[in-house]
């Protein structure tokens, strides 16, 4: 399957001057994604593959948008000029050539960027006497794979929030992980495993002063095995809840991320 990202490289669309200045924008575009990397990196934050492209389309769209909204595919392009700005991107400065005249044609690009990959956008300054033409066929594709990119929003933040929930549940096994039997029950005795008041056992002499010993058939001994094997259960149900739950839900975290993951190739 041919995708869009491989249709926008320079030299494959319909109109030349776009191929021209796709052709002048590649290494700068290459820089300007290398630099927000190194900027997320620094921050502690994560640049995949899909940031890249994010940021490789967001940059062709508007240019493509500014540069189509006034230029026929029969147009010439001369004096091609690409260079930095002190705004934080870049200037294009050309002259386009129609029906013998020329006119000139200067966009200058603001980069607003943040370390947030989605709130990444570019204002395209263009300054010509060119009349408009409302050419689009280009700029349509480029806006289709950002509404598919929108999608991918989703999917990376819906694994961020499992790579979360994945932490923070391995940080409680860690933690429960380290109390033996007597400090569960002890957990349990006060609260810990129960949504309202804990049950507590009284003594074989309450019962007897109570007169509700034959509850456990007059016999003591009976009280204490009934006793031990509800206190094990608390334990083991303790552990349930707080290791074994904890570590189910890790395995199931880990197959929506991979999940989640696939989709998100499937947009690139």
């Amino acid at each position: 399957m041919i995708r869009l990202k491989d249709l926008l490289n320079e030299g494959e669309t319909k109109n030349p001057l776009i191929n021209r200045l796709l052709v002048e924008l590649k290494p700068l575009i290459a820089d300007i994604i290398e630099d927000t990397k190194k900027k997320y990196e620094k921050n502690d934050k994560e640049f995949s593959e899909y940031d890249a492209y994010y940021t490789e389309i967001l940059l062709k769209y508007d240019m493509v948008k500014a540069l189509e909204k006034y230029t026929d595919p029969t147009d010439k392009m001369s004096n091609v000029t690409v260079s930095n700005t002190s705004k934080g991107a870049f200037k294009i400065s050309c002259i386009i050539e129609r029906d013998g005249n020329r006119y000139p044609f200067n966009t200058e690009v603001i980069y607003a960027g943040g370390y947030n990959i989605q709130i990444l956008h570019f204002r395209y300054l263009t300054k010509t006497t060119l009349p408009q033409t409302g050419q689009s066929v280009e700029t349509q594709k480029l806006k289709m794979e950002l509404v598919k990119l929108s999608k991918g929003e989703k999917l990376q933040n819906d694994i961020e929030k499992l790579k979360k929930r994945i932490e923070l549940n391995q940080k409680e096994i860690d933690a429960n992980s380290k109390f033996n039997d007597k400090q569960i029950l002890d957990k349990v005795n006060s609260g810990d495993n129960t949504l309202g008041k804990p049950y507590t056992w009284p003594s074989w002499e309450e019962l007897v002063k109570k007169g509700v010993a034959k509850n456990y058939n007059n016999d003591e001994t009976y009280f204490n095995q009934q006793k031990k094997k509800a206190e094990e259960d608390d334990v083991e149900f303790w552990k349930t809840k707080n290791i074994k739950w904890k570590q189910q839900d890790i395995e199931t975290s880990k197959k929506e991320i991979q999940k989640a993951q696939k989709k998100l190739d499937n947009l690139m």
